[in-house]
């Protein structure tokens, strides 16, 4: 019963979210040790008090906001870093959610409720005059050769919209 109320809380008045293939043309598999991914998700993390400061409305996501956490998926397994929208951060800085595209490796599926932590965003994305803003893990998948900016449509030169700077 509460993950239907969470379910319906989170999507009054919300529009349709941006799935992975939106942002990403698909699953992308990548190393979280690769240094350019973790300096892509330092950068996104950094940027996450600006970002919340625009995204969020009395603790509720805007619909154009999405969020990049990653779920553990088991002992020795890793962690399923995914897109989570709409998304509302607690009074005590938890976060609940919808997933936003499709888990390859959690047993819940596309729209399927999480609880999540802050220390588990890893990347955030902010559509605005059909572009995409923040999305910093896909610009280090374009910077090392595994997409090519023609697979991420709409992909802002600069990570943050102007009017944010």
């Amino acid at each position: 019963m509460r993950a239907a109320l969470l379910a319906l809380a989170l999507l009054a008045g919300c529009a349709a979210a941006p799935t992975a293939e939106d942002l990403t043309g698909g699953v992308v598999g990548f190393d979280p040790a690769d240094p350019g991914i973790a300096g892509a998700v330092q950068a996104a993390t950094a940027t996450l008090p600006l970002f919340y400061r625009y995204a969020l409305s009395g603790g509720q996501s805007l619909p154009p906001a999405s969020i990049k956490v990653a779920f553990p998926t088991g002992p020795g397994r890793g962690d399923e870093v995914i897109w989570v929208s709409p998304f509302r951060m607690e009074a005590d800085g938890s976060f609940i959610g919808l997933l936003a595209n499709q888990p390859v490796a959690m047993p819940q599926g596309f729209g399927d409720p999480v609880e999540f932590d802050s220390s588990m965003v890893r990347d955030w994305a902010w559509e605005e005059n059909d572009r995409t803003y923040g999305n910093y893990t896909a610009r280090a998948t374009i910077a090392s050769g595994v997409l090519t900016r023609e697979q991420i449509p709409g992909l802002s030169a600069d990570p943050l919209p102007r009017s944010w700077q």
